[in-house]
């Protein structure tokens, strides 16, 4: 069999900090402002990358204008704030609840495979033209793979979820899309790496990688679809246009087996309760970086960006001094 490049480690693997934090997006339903603290940070984060993707001739123009005005209001009666979301997958607001939803959804089955191992599968950097026509092949590669072992091995079928990433190399200006995948076994594991590698007979052996898992690993599993901001935090808008126009209608995650699909949309109305805000019923709107009752002038949310965080924001939207489109 081919050598694939392989890290297995001599311990078993343990998952006990994501089945904490499993619980603790389980059972923290009753938020204090803490909670809306963050939000407003992703808000304020979110609606500086979509100032730069707005003004794109996008076919996702209309999509990223709702994400402008997503969670932009919220109407408190009592202690409950309602607002609305997106479900944009370049929305950091929602993705905060999606990447919850995913962990509760899926670490269970990940916790009840016998031996886990991480896989990452990977294809020659491509072209913008050529990303979604890449991705295509990708997923039916690997279909056929699964389904192949599945034909030869009834007793013992493939079982895990695979997760698409794509990134984007402003040095050669090209797309790398790949897959990291949770399954069973290092024997199954193996044998993915190297069917895929006849699969695609260009791309390296050293680029895939085949790993026993633990939190770290399947943490990865987790992470946002695409890196948004370069190792510079240089942001690259009509760059990730392309890769979300590739990815637009395609699951970012796959479950394979007995492990059961759960959906990635969340939903578009919250009604949430937080423990420390007074009975009362009011509006509450968005003004650069928290939520404003126009009335009074109090914030909600009382978050501050440090200067650290502004001076990234103004660096992504090429100003010096507002963030506003």
């Amino acid at each position: 069999m081919t050598n694939i490049r392989e890290n297995t480690q001599k311990s078993t693997p343990s998952l006990d900090k994501l089945a904490q934090l499993q619980y603790q997006l389980n059972v923290n339903k009753l938020q204090g402002r803490e909670m809306l603290r963050k939000k407003a940070r992703a808000k304020y984060f979110t609606n500086a990358l979509v100032c730069r993707l707005l003004p794109l001739d996008s076919d996702l123009h209309k999509s990223y204008l709702n994400t402008y005005y997503c969670n932009s209001v919220y109407e408190q009666k009592e202690n409950k704030l309602t607002t609305t979301y997106c479900n944009n997958r370049w929305c950091i607001v929602c993705n905060r609840i999606r990447t919850a939803k995913m962990i509760n959804g899926y670490l269970g089955p990940i916790k009840a495979l016998t031996d886990p191992y991480f896989v990452t599968l990977t294809v020659p950097n491509v072209p913008d033209v050529e990303l979604s026509r890449t991705i295509d092949l990708m997923i039916s590669a690997f279909s056929k793979i699964v389904n192949s072992w599945n034909t030869n091995h009834r007793e013992n079928k493939i079982t895990g979820i695979r997760k698409i990433e794509c990134t984007y190399n402003p040095n050669l200006d090209n797309f790398h899309p790949h897959f990291h995948v949770v399954l069973q076994n290092k024997d199954i594991a193996s044998s993915l790496v190297y069917k895929w590698l006849k699969a695609f007979p260009n791309a390296k052996i050293c680029a895939q990688d085949c790993k026993q898992a633990d939190e770290n690993s399947i943490m990865e599993l987790f992470k946002y679809f695409s890196k948004i901001l370069t190792n510079k935090h240089d942001f690259y808008a009509s760059k990730m246009d392309v890769i979300f126009r590739a990815m637009r209608r395609r699951r970012v995650y796959q479950p394979f087996g007995n492990v059961h699909i759960v959906s990635e949309d969340i939903d578009e109305y919250e009604t949430q309760a937080y423990k420390d805000l007074a009975n009362e019923d009011k509006m509450w709107k968005w003004l650069e970086n928290d939520w404003v009752d126009t009335e009074t002038g109090e914030c909600l949310s009382g978050y501050t960006p440090n200067q650290q965080f502004k001076e990234l924001i103004y660096k992504i939207l090429g100003k010096t001094d507002s963030i506003s489109c």
